[in-house]
This record gives structure tokens, C-alpha cells and sequence, in this order.
């Protein structure tokens, strides 16, 4: 199954198709993003969307055409003129007659607008910060530099964005926009290769399942949503075609959902699409630069308990905000007493079981029977 699933770097097919460095880098992105908005929602600004921050970013220095702005953004001339219309209903952008082409208009920021990307990208730098006091500053700028590298040797350039002016200087900005283009390219593949049906919440869903199938409430604690909502989707996906369920020989009365024939070409399709994607990550870092990065990565999504949710929209309050420092402190001579007590193995496993308490415990009052307990 491995040659299958299009090689598989020496892992399985379960594993290569759900855990990899494009999702882990996702994943991080997802975070960034999450947390960049909760802080700007903290500060009171109401009207947020995630096509500002590319918009923002570009204009920040000085007008922009709007002509321009869609090839800059890398979506329609439709797409950028929307997402300009929004922003200056927000307050955040306002048009001006282009000095050199009176036909024309600029897109420049408003007092609002400089407020509010001055208060995004200090949001970013803080959790950077996090990302350096998980990893280490030593390894975090490995990570950090090799974002960079790869934004750059993928032709993606180096956006003029308002990061670059702040301290300490960071490339972690690169992590969304390597996100996003491995989403575009994902979506393409697919939809070129004839799975234009499934959506990415769904596709998320199959691919965590994996060619040797899953309960739904393991798919729901890797998640991190209710049993509901992956309940949800599996019957999707099972209207669709793309799984089934089978009898749980563990558990007479539990149900295991498996992908068909159809799936297994889905998840395949997908895999190739994960492989090309790292071996241009490896024609940019080299084997052992890139290795490094993905256990960098890896180790960022695990130990921040990150996940790579795409489009289900229960997300579980599990993971809180960053402990006090003097808090991290004791935490971080508690996990070093018990990784050498208990050895890394061990380790990973208490780490993914306390987690999965956590959730449990959260998501408990609402869980409904769903259909693997008839």
C-alpha cells in the first residue's frame, strides 16, 4: 500500500496521508491566524476578514492601483475589487485618484488601517515569540530562517509587509503564505484529477481516516470537534461514495468507517500531491535542511497541540492561551523529569493520551449517541 500511496517516505499509507510537513505547516498557519485575530479582536476591532491581511500588507507603505492589486494577491480582478470594497466599508482603506494615470485610483490606508496592521503584525511577532519559547531560540531560527528560504526559492518573493520594521525580526509570515499555496494547489490537483465532489473539510476527514479506516470518535478527537459534526461529514462521505462502514471486531457494537474504491483514488491522488509539493520543498532546502524543518514543525504542532482543521466548525476550547512564564518554567522541569523517567516513546504517548483527557472532558456534556454506538 505504501508504492500505492504514492511512496510514502518509508511510513505507512495511514500515516503519510494525514501526517506530513504541508499539513504541520497548515497547521502552524491556522494558529498564526487564530491567534493574530483573537488579539485583534481583543483590541476591539469588529470587522475582520481574511482577505484584509494580504490587502493590508501590500498597501501598508504607499497606494497601490487597484489594477494591480489582484495580480499582487494572486486572485481575480473580481476577488481584489471585493475585498477592497470591503475593507473600505471597514474603515480601513479608502480610493484616491492616481496621480500618474488620473483614469485610475490608488488603494491607500486609512488612519484605521495603519492601527490596525500596526496592531496585526505585532500580534504576529508575539507569537513567534511562543513558537520560540517551544521550540528554542536556536531552533526556532532554523525554522524561522528556512520559512523564509523556501518562500523565496519557490519564486513567492518577500512581501514589503510590516513585520520586516519590528523586533525581533521574523519570517514566520512565510508559514501563511507557504498555506495557502499548498491549499491552491492541493484543491487544483484534485479537482484536475476528477474529485471536484469533495470539499476540504471532507477530503480532511478521508484523509485521516486513512486507507485502514477509523472510528469517528477517534476522527473527532484528532479534530478537535464534536462526534456531531464528524458524523456529519462521514454520512456526506458516505453519500458520496467514498466510505463505508464496517463492523468493529474490537467492539461488536461499534462501526469502523473505511474508504472505498473511490476513496482509496482520492487518497492517493492526494499523497502524490503531498509528495510533490515536499520534493519542491527539497529541491529548495536540500534533504537535510528540509528534514529539519518538518520535525521542527512536527514538534511545533504536537507540543502546542495543533491540528489541521481545515473547514469543521466546532473547534473545542482544548487548547488554552500560554501558561504564566514562571508556570512554564515548572511545567518545563516537570516534562524533563518525566522524559527521563519515562523515556521519548513513552513520553509521546502520555502526551497524546492527557491531551485526548482534556478533550474529553470538554466535549463530554454535548456528545450525543452517534451512529458507531447503535
Amino acid at each position: 500500500m505504501v508504492e500505492a500511496m504514492g511512496g510514502g517516505r518509508g511510513r505507512t499509507g495511514t500515516v503519510r496521508s494525514a501526517d506530513n510537513l504541508v499539513h504541520d505547516l497548515i497547521a502552524v498557519a491556522n494558529d498564526l491566524r487564530r491567534r493574530v485575530d483573537l488579539t485583534l479582536a481583543d483590541l476591539g476591532y469588529v470587522e475582520r476578514r481574511p482577505g484584509f491581511a494580504p490587502l493590508l500588507s501590500l498597501v501598508w507603505r504607499h497606494g497601490v492601483p487597484q489594477g494591480r492589486l489582484a495580480q499582487e494577491m494572486g486572485v481575480s480582478a473580481q476577488a481584489a475589487s471585493q475585498t477592497v470594497g470591503l475593507a473600505e466599508q471597514a474603515g480601513y482603506v479608502t480610493r484616491v485618484v492616481n496621480p500618474e494615470d488620473r483614469r485610475s485610483k490608488l488603494v491607500v490606508l486609512t488612519d484605521l488601517g495603519r492601527a490596525f496592521v500596526a496592531d496585526g503584525a505585532a500580534a504576529i511577532i508575539a507569537r513567534a515569540v511562543d513558537y520560540s519559547g517551544v521550540l528554542g531560540a536556536r531552533r526556532f531560527a532554523r525554522f524561522d530562517n528556512s520559512l523564509g528560504r523556501l518562500q523565496s526559492g519557490l519564486g513567492l518573493g518577500k512581501s514589503d509587509d510590516p513585520v520586516a520594521t519590528l523586533t525581533p525580526r521574523t519570517s514566520i509570515v512565510s508559514v501563511s503564505v507557504l498555506s495557502n499555496r499548498a491549499m491552491r494547489y492541493l484543491h487544483d490537483e484534485m479537482h484536475a484529477r476528477g474529485h471536484g465532489l469533495i470539499s476540504a473539510g471532507q477530503n480532511l476527514v478521508l484523509v485521516h481516516i486513512g486507507p485502514d479506516g477509523a472510528r469517528s470518535s477517534e476522527l473527532a478527537r484528532v479534530q478537535r470537534v464534536s462526534r456531531q459534526a464528524v458524523s456529519a461529514v462521514l454520512h456526506d462521505l458516505e453519500d458520496l461514495g467514498y466510505v463505508r462502514r464496517r463492523g468493529d471486531a474490537s467492539d461488536g457494537r461499534g462501526v469502523v468507517f473505511v474508504p472505498t474504491q473511490r476513496g482509496r483514488r482520492v487518497l492517493d491522488d492526494y499523497v502524490r500531491g503531498i509528495d510533490v509539493l515536499e520534493d519542491q520543498y527539497r529541491a529548495v532546502l536540500g534533504d537535510a535542511r528540509l528534514d529539519e524543518l518538518a520535525r521542527s514543525a512536527r514538534d511545533l504542532s504536537r507540543m502546542l497541540g495543533l491540528e489541521h482543521v481545515f473547514a469543521l466548525a466546532e473547534v473545542s476550547p482544548a487548547v488554552t492561551d500560554v501558561p504564566a512564564l514562571r508556570r512554564q518554567g515548572e511545567l518545563a522541569d516537570l516534562g524533563g523529569e518525566l522524559l527521563r523517567w519515562l523515556g521519548p516513546s513513552d513520553v509521546w504517548w502520555l502526551a497524546g493520551y492527557l491531551r485526548q483527557q482534556v478533550i474529553d472532558g470538554i466535549e463530554r456534556p454535548m456528545d450525543r449517541p452517534v451512529e458507531e454506538s447503535r
